[in-house]
């Protein structure tokens, strides 16, 4: 709905003034007037040190007024401590280098530890898309600062997938999780497997995991994240990185399938297709795929630069 909190019009734009705010301005009209799209526009616009400390008065204030969710009270106090220490969090290129395939599309898995098997199988078949995939019990050098190694894989992710099963929405990790991306506002999946999205996650839509292999959850989960324009340039790149570190035809030609939703390449990724064409002959030699990259490459040059 549109509502926030116990909020009028009148008492909404009184709340943002006392912190020289206008909420009224245009420029939080972008997807619509009510008060919620306005908050919601507010917190996509602003920078973090704006945001802060409007989120903690609002947690605040809701907990005034009435009996929040606990949930959702711990969730929107990870968000706002995540905020806070931002700094904190500035991932090196080294650490996307430790934690990430170079160059390809960064997904974190929110997950139990006891379905960790069920996450690498997961992450294996998100592999042949380009896809990168932190799963931590598996990503995490043991003798590392497990949070802190999270906290870089949360912080430099894409997008995140939760695969919610029983006892997801009992576990701080995964609620801190969900926090990062919210407070980033990174693209969230919940796959169910048991379990409705709850809480904040409550208004996405989950996609129903039970029974589905990893080759078919994988293949809905990637066309889903097609579906995100805002991702487009990170999942081409992924294809491209993918293609370039091919090492059989089978996968270069898997590969012509998901290059089919490239609409275009910078020229730093056409020169890469090129050279892959070049030195790589699991891609050069693969039936059908050098006429077909050839093709892309010849249309994305007529198309304007990006």
């Amino acid at each position: 709905s549109g509502c926030v909190l116990d909020f009028s019009d009148r008492t909404f734009a009184e709340f943002f003034s006392d912190y020289q705010i206008d909420i009224d301005d245009p420029k939080y009209y972008k997807n619509g007037g009510s008060k919620a799209y306005r908050l919601r526009s507010f917190l996509a616009i602003e920078p973090e040190e704006v945001v802060r400390p409007i989120l903690l008065a609002l947690l605040h204030y809701a907990q005034t007024v009435g009996t929040p969710d606990p949930k959702d009270i711990d969730l929107s106090s990870s968000i706002i401590e995540r905020l806070g220490n931002r700094e904190s969090f500035v991932v090196s290129e080294q650490d996307l280098s430790d934690i990430w395939e170079p160059g390809f599309f960064r997904l974190f898995l929110s997950h139990l530890a006891d379905h960790k098997v069920e996450a690498s199988q997961f992450k294996n078949q998100m592999n042949a898309y380009g896809v990168s995939c932190f799963v931590a019990h598996e990503d995490i050098d043991p003798t590392s600062l497990w949070q802190t190694e999270i906290e870089k894989a949360l912080f430099s992710m894409h997008s995140l997938v939760a695969l919610l099963r029983e006892g997801f929405n009992a576990s701080k990790w995964t609620d801190q999780e969900l926090g990062v991306a919210f407070g980033r506002q990174v693209p969230i999946i919940p796959i169910r497997l048991g379990v409705d999205p709850y809480g904040l996650i409550g208004k996405y839509q989950a996609m129903n995991g039970s029974n589905k292999a990893p080759t078919a959850l994988a293949e809905e989960v990637y066309d889903l994240l097609w579906k995100d324009p805002k991702l487009h340039a990170d999942l081409t790149e992924g294809i491209v990185s993918r293609l370039e570190a091919s090492e059989s035809w089978a996968e270069s030609k898997f590969l012509m399938t998901p290059m089919r939703r490239i609409q275009r390449l910078s020229p730093d990724l056409i020169s890469r297709l090129r050279q892959a064409l070049e030195t790589n002959s699991q891609v050069s030699g693969s039936f059908g795929v050098k006429a077909k990259v050839e093709s892309l490459i010849s249309h994305a040059e007529a198309m304007p630069v990006i």
